[in-house]
């Protein structure tokens, strides 16, 4: 089969697609070259299976569209606010453990430490203030991650929208 082959056998599928007669040359090349005859001859069986199969009622193209768009903007849009929210607050949580664990036992090495040099009440009041400003710091952090993931949000829609 050589590219003229090629060509017309395109172009009979074309005409064939669109249920139009196919040029007067492509049907001359059609009826002397075997090749392009049997490709004609397998295009009429193809389209008149087609036409036997029993139609399916199309939908209306603009309900095709309108499901498509909805689709691609549902796979292309970000994760809703709290999902998101929830998945940082949760990785958050992950290392609070281990920053209890080690600020409990700053508190115990120096209760030790500084045992034998200040009263218990000084211990106290130190072990207070260091609890409390390392729970007023953990808070801050802990109330920054929704203002953290709002403007990460943000970013990332104003970098989508040109």
């Amino acid at each position: 089969m050589n590219r003229l082959c090629e060509e017309t056998q395109d172009r009979l599928s074309d005409a064939a697609l669109d249920q139009r007669t196919p040029d007067p040359i492509d049907r001359e090349h059609a009826e002397a070259c075997d090749a392009c005859a049997q490709h004609r001859n397998f295009l009429h069986t193809l389209r008149s299976a087609l036409d036997d199969v029993s139609r399916v009622p199309a939908l209306p193209m603009r309900r095709v569209q309108d499901r498509a768009t909805r689709v691609l903007r549902a796979a292309q849009s970000p994760a809703p606010f709290g999902k998101r929210l929830l998945r940082v607050v949760g990785l958050a949580l992950l290392p609070l453990p281990f920053v209890i664990a080690y600020a409990i036992g700053i508190a115990k090495g120096a209760s030790q430490l500084l045992d034998s040099i200040l009263p218990q009440s000084a211990l106290i009041w130190l072990g207070m203030i260091y609890f409390s400003t390392l729970a007023i710091g953990i808070g801050l952090v802990y109330a920054a991650l929704p203002f953290a993931v709002a403007q990460r949000r943000s970013i990332e829609r104003n970098s989508e929208s040109p």
